[in-house]
């Protein structure tokens, strides 16, 4: 982000410069989204498919780093994994159509603000960045599809009714999980995270 937004050189060290910025974009969505009801609801889906990056995360870290030092080590994670992100893609159907397909909308509205961003970064990796995020593209393009033609309780045509929509859609979205972690791969952030992580004693001091 630009380091205007960071400027808190004022009497009241208040960032004033992001929270005018954070009010006109809140007015805009509003505008956008006609009511508070509906932009609550493309907010809550957005929040939604952030957490979807969670458990694809720690299944990747058990892929890539499984020698990492962790403070806590959740057993069973290769189940717990892939159900917190079925159940999480199901989270984000009962949103209903068409918040799916305006939640995709922000996403490609925020896309401009990550190029930038990697370009002055150095565009590393480009390619493999782009390889690497397909499932996260699929699984939101899925997921509009399933809510457009899925069941009228939630917004859809009722070509596939319940407990169809729901079955398609956990199995779908398990396939997806394995598909991000196997596309996971160790970035240039990578080597630094290993020296962190190497940096750390999880041992106790008492014993």
């Amino acid at each position: 982000m630009p380091k205007l937004l960071a400027n808190t050189d004022n009497k009241y060290d208040s960032p004033r410069v992001a929270l005018i910025v954070n009010f006109v974009v809140s007015f805009i969505m509003i505008l956008l989204f006609k009511n508070w009801t509906i932009l609550s609801r493309v907010v809550s889906a957005t929040m939604l498919i952030s957490l979807l990056t969670g458990p694809v995360v720690a299944g990747s870290l058990r892929r890539l780093a499984p020698d990492f030092k962790r403070p806590t080590k959740i057993k069973g994670m290769k189940f717990f994994a892939p159900a917190a992100f079925a159940l999480t893609s199901l989270a984000i159907y009962w949103t209903m159509f068409p918040t799916t397909i305006e939640v995709i909308a922000i996403v490609i509205i925020g896309l401009p603000i990550y190029i930038v961003f990697d370009r002055r970064q150095g565009f590393h990796n480009m390619k493999q960045k782009i390889k690497s995020s397909l499932w996260m593209i699929f699984q939101l393009l899925f997921l509009s599809l399933i809510s457009w033609i899925g069941g009228t309780d939630f917004g859809g045509l009722g070509l596939i009714k319940y407990p169809l929509d729901f079955v398609i859609i956990l199995v779908v979205s398990i396939f997806v999980y394995y598909w991000a972690v196997r596309s996971s791969y160790r970035s240039h952030y990578f080597g630094e995270a290993e020296e962190l992580n190497n940096s750390i004693n999880l041992e106790d001091p008492n014993e």
